[in-house]
């Protein structure tokens, strides 16, 4: 078994703890926001009766920036489809 070397000077013991604590808080907005957005598609999923799974991937594609290359996607698929599986 490897052993870890831990700092032995209590100025670098005090940075990594404070880094630590710094990287709970993150995790900790990071899940307030997930609760948030799903808040969000819940909402318009019940307010206008829409898909779950095509508001999720509205509100992604929407940050990504990607609708354009998520439809030359699909069409490349449905000619691939259409080519093999409709003969």
């Amino acid at each position: 078994m490897t052993l870890v070397t831990v700092p032995s000077n209590p100025t670098d013991i005090k940075k990594i703890h404070d880094a630590v604590n710094e990287g709970v808080d993150c995790l900790t907005r990071i899940a307030s926001e997930r609760e948030a957005l799903k808040d969000i598609i819940d909402m318009i999923v019940e307010d206008y009766e829409l898909p779950k799974r095509h508001v999720a991937k509205m509100i992604k594609s929407k940050f990504k920036d990607d609708f354009k290359k998520q439809k030359e996607e699909l069409e490349e698929f449905e000619e691939l489809w259409l080519r093999i599986m409709h003969r």
